[in-house]
């Protein structure tokens, strides 16, 4: 799955595992490589597109990102992250981002990333 959309700061790292794209990422090590997110770890920000393990890719980590639900969301809803690394609402102050629109398990939805969270 690829995210189309992006606004906002984008970085690159090599992916330390296969990424799908349009779901939120991690970091790990020294020198940095991205690693897919999952309840529990930092996200730095979201996979602009799929990346194989090895291969460099886009990471957004500010504005507004195309992600890949892991659960119904509503507009306006704060989004945390899920064991899949897709996006969720959030049950505490874990938030990642903010939805922008109503999505069904499996879409994408726009999301205002908040970086100081990330």
């Amino acid at each position: 799955m690829n995210a189309s959309f992006t606004e906002g700061t984008v970085i690159t790292l090599p992916a330390q595992a296969d990424i799908v794209g349009a779901t939120f990422v991690g970091a790990t090590g020294n020198p940095a490589t991205a690693a897919a997110a999952s309840d529990g770890t930092m996200a730095i920000g979201v996979a602009v597109t799929s990346a194989a393990a090895g291969t460099h890719m886009a990471v957004q980590t500010s504005g507004i990102a195309r992600v890949k639900c892991g659960a119904d969301v509503t507009a306006g809803q704060s989004l945390a992250v899920d064991a899949s690394s897709a996006a969720i609402p959030a049950s505490s102050g874990a938030a990642v981002g903010k939805a922008l629109a109503d999505s069904n398990a499996g879409g994408l939805v726009s999301v205002l990333l908040f970086p100081h969270r990330l």
